[in-house]
């Protein structure tokens, strides 16, 4: 009854991006793997002024067809935080597709949730939501010993 679009290509195993479709112009949050690959370039082209570098990624096409809108001041910033990104990736390899740094007070928990969702994905072929998730938290620190003023109480 209707005729099919093709799709694009999907990449598999890849961090997300916030490279956008050439048409949009809007700037975005940049995630952890979008500023370590802007630095990657900085490092490479050590000559380039600040704004040619804002001005190829404006112009950049990635692997998934984007691009990456950001000012100069943005990239300032991320210059000037370059080892504590680096850091962070290193740390958190999960945390490449965040916006945000993620603070995790009990990193056995956070090993326990994220095994456990993996399982649930890969071997049942289920998601997990919010409310699972908390209660699967609770459980963890319970089985764990985490002292009742260490665990989470909040929704997140």
């Amino acid at each position: 009854p209707y005729t099919k679009r093709p799709r694009g290509s999907s990449v598999q195993n890849h961090p997300k991006t916030t490279a956008k479709k050439s048409s949009d112009q809007q700037k975005q949050h940049l995630t952890l793997y979008d500023k370590l690959q802007i630095i990657d370039y900085c490092d490479k082209h050590p000559n380039l002024s600040q704004e040619s570098v804002v001005e190829y990624f404006a112009n950049w096409s990635d692997a998934l067809g984007g691009k990456l809108v950001f000012s100069q001041s943005t990239m300032s910033r991320m210059m000037k935080d370059r080892t504590k990104l680096g850091a962070h990736a290193a740390a958190n390899p999960t945390a490449l597709s965040l916006k945000k740094a993620r603070v995790v007070t009990e990193p056995e928990v956070e090993r326990a949730l994220y095994l456990w969702v993996r399982h649930l994905n890969i071997e049942k072929g289920e998601l997990a939501s919010g409310p699972m998730l908390q209660v699967k938290r609770t459980a963890f620190e319970e089985a764990l010993g985490i002292p009742n003023k260490r665990r989470l109480t909040g929704k997140g």
